[in-house]
């Protein structure tokens, strides 16, 4: 939200009401013969020209009484709360004096008009004066007072007033005044003219060397300290003068003096005085309480009764209330709307271009005002009340607005209002119109991803059956390749007359066949059941090559009977080993061995196989590694298929010296296949 307003120094708003109203401000050129206050406004009366009213910082004409316009009003009076010019009476002499319920003096004298507040200054004295303040316990003198005393000096007179505003002394010297101090010697005096006790009333014990300050036992000459016992029996030497320390006093432009009362501190600046308390500025008397722009000097403050008298260069100077700036006597606000006037902020239009407010005062006060506002709690921001604050384009939203006007710096006591208002967004920009939008967005992508999903459903689904009937054909393809390695046995023995090792042989194979067929006619198989088909192929290699060393462990933690794995894995592995490890070393007359170690892992088994033969060269498009490559591509349609691990690797002295035989290990992701 931008906003627009006329921005005040923080500490000094220039909104001042005129003091003295003459000519130039519309005083009547006719004279005035009477006044009167109602309804918060001043009422002048005029011979020959009707009723003016004083209206913020101008005398203008009365409207309300502009049937009077060329008569004569001699006075006022109240009818019914309504107030009635009256036409005959007799004249009234200068000067015309009325005072309001707040306390303001209006003074109406030949051709001027002055109002003067009720925290306006009232001028004591005209002489350069000062204050001393002692406490009552302070001096002896003044036993019967129960608040402290106060000595005013102005020009060549000293006053004592008690703290309550009691005079009680005048006294007027010869010259000037120095110092007063409750000392040793009781209360003393020092003047030009000499020096002075109190005794009832002020005695001369004294004088030559003038002192110029009490110290203490000390008085402060012209010429040095000199102890005041010596000074005013007149009993002292050049021995007796000390020299005086000089004190070193840093220099504020623009502060003068400062005073304290309590725990009230007083600073004279160029812009008046200011009260402050506790760190915080608490309210200023400057130029527009007719306290004069002050001029290097000495300036002091005192309480007189409820009066804050104030000592200064140009004389005494006088505030009721203790100094206090009397409060606003009556405010409102009023209210715009793109720039017209609107009752309130209730009824906003539709994203209105900009809204306002503005400050309607009645002073009962010569202090400025001072006005601020705020958002929701946020900081307060300064603002001038002689513009009004301007928002251009809105957000958006629910407001409450704080406004505080007052004639304290701190503004202790404010006039405050709160005002809570809706500023609405077009249609298009609200929040139901968006939410709205975002959820049919929400449901279209929802439905789109749902298609996409039932899409690649479709496409995993096609693509399993195709991984399925893959690795049907590869397990297909293992049943031929041993049927052939069986039946070229089998054609030995019948070559070589042994008739009964071939029906023997032919017995066992039946048997391996069916493990072999119940295996390719489903996807798993367990664990026990490949051990078995195993066992029945080593008797066959036996019969047919004779006996070598075959050795299987299955870990003690693997139920055989609960663990399933693809079927008919792993008798090609097997194959190949007796075709290329036991083979060799049986046609050498060297020792043939298998070991086959089956153990647990994370998720599945680890199978190794392990022989001595003269090792494992891979040659491509060969039968040697035909049934290795089908296993490797029935792994791999496994691995795609579960997104699971299955995998094969081989290892043997061809490729590693530091090894005997060839490993063959595979990993199986069993747990993918319960």
């Amino acid at each position: 939200m931008k906003i627009r307003c006329l921005f005040l120094l923080v500490l000094i708003p220039m909104f001042t009401y005129g003091q003295s109203f003459g000519p130039a401000e519309g005083f009547p050129s006719d004279p005035v013969i009477s006044i009167a206050w109602h309804g918060e406004r001043l009422y002048i009366g005029t011979q020959g020209s009707g009723v003016f009213e004083l209206v913020e910082n101008s005398i203008v004409a009365s409207e309300q009484f502009a049937n009077y316009s060329r008569k004569t009003v001699f006075g006022f009076t109240v009818v019914s709360d309504s107030l009635v010019p009256l036409t005959v009476g007799v004249l009234q002499s200068y000067p015309l004096d009325l005072t309001n319920a707040n306390g303001t003096n209006f003074i109406v004298t030949e051709g001027l008009l002055k109002v003067q507040y009720s925290d306006y200054a009232k001028i004591k004295y005209s002489e350069a004066s000062g204050f001393w303040r002692f406490s009552s316990t302070e001096l002896a003198p003044f036993p019967d007072l129960k608040s402290g005393v106060v000595f005013l000096r102005t020009g060549p007179k000293l006053l004592i007033y008690s703290e309550e505003g009691m005079l009680l002394d005048e006294t007027t010297f010869k010259g000037l005044i120095f110092d007063i101090a409750p000392t040793q010697e009781g209360l003393l005096l020092s003047t030009e003219g000499g020096y002075y006790s109190w005794r009832g009333h002020w005695h001369k014990v004294g004088g030559g060397m003038p002192i110029f300050s009490f110290d203490g036992a000390m008085a402060r000459t012209p010429i040095g300290s000199i102890p005041l016992n010596k000074i005013l029996s007149g009993d002292w030497s050049s021995d007796d003068v000390a020299p005086i320390t000089q004190r070193v006093v840093e220099k504020n432009t623009d502060l003068y003096s400062a005073d304290t009362i309590g725990n009230m501190e007083y600073q004279i600046s160029s812009k008046g005085l200011v009260a402050i308390r506790n760190d915080t500025a608490q309210f200023l008397i400057g130029r527009s309480r007719g306290f004069m722009p002050p001029k290097p000097g000495n300036y002091d403050v005192a309480l007189i009764g409820s009066e804050l008298w104030v000592a200064t260069p140009n004389g005494v100077y006088a505030f009721a209330n203790r100094g206090l700036p009397s409060p606003i006597s009556k405010w409102d606000l009023s209210f715009t709307e793109d720039g017209l006037p609107v009752a309130s902020f209730d009824e906003l239009q539709i994203a209105p271009h900009s809204i306002g407010f503005a400050a309607d005062i009645k002073l009962a006060s010569a202090s400025p005002v001072l006005a601020r506002y705020s958002f929701n709690g946020e900081d307060w921001q300064i603002w001038d009340p002689t513009s009004p604050v301007i928002f251009d384009h809105p957000a958006p939203g629910k407001y409450e607005l704080d406004v505080q006007l007052s004639t304290r710096l701190d503004f202790q006591g404010a006039n405050s209002m709160r005002l809570s208002y809706l500023i609405r967004a077009p249609w298009y920009k609200r929040p139901i119109f968006w939410s709205v939008i975002i959820l049919l967005i929400s449901a279209i992508v929802i439905f789109w991803q749902r298609q996409l999903r039932q899409k690649a459903d479709a496409k995993l689904e096609l693509t399993e059956r195709l991984a399925d009937a893959e690795l049907a054909s590869k397990r297909s393809q293992m049943n031929p390749h041993f049927l052939f390695n069986a039946l070229d046995a089998i054609s030995n023995f019948i070559f070589t007359n042994q008739p009964k090792d071939a029906v023997n042989y032919m017995g066992k194979l039946a048997k391996l066949m069916r493990l072999t067929l119940d295996g390719s006619r489903s996807t798993t198989m367990v664990l026990a059941d490949e051990v078995e088909l195993l066992k029945q192929y080593i008797a066959l290699c036996e019969l047919r090559y004779g006996s070598f060393d075959f050795d299987m462990v299955v870990d003690d933690e693997i139920d055989q009977f609960d663990t399933f794995l693809p079927p008919l894995l792993l008798q090609p592995i097997i194959e190949n080993a007796v075709q290329h490890a036991v083979r060799p070393n049986m046609q050498l007359n060297l020792d043939a061995a298998i070991k086959v170690h089956v153990s647990a892992t994370s998720d599945g088994i680890l199978v190794t196989v392990k022989d001595n033969g003269p090792g494992y060269q891979k040659v491509l498009g060969t039968d040697q590694s035909h049934g290795l490559a089908i296993i490797e591509e029935r792994l791999e349609l496994l691995s795609k298929k579960h997104q699971s691990v299955f995998q094969m690797s081989i290892i043997s002295s061809t490729m590693d010296s530091s090894i005997f035989g060839t490993h063959v290990s595979l990993i199986l992701s069993t747990h993918a296949l319960d």
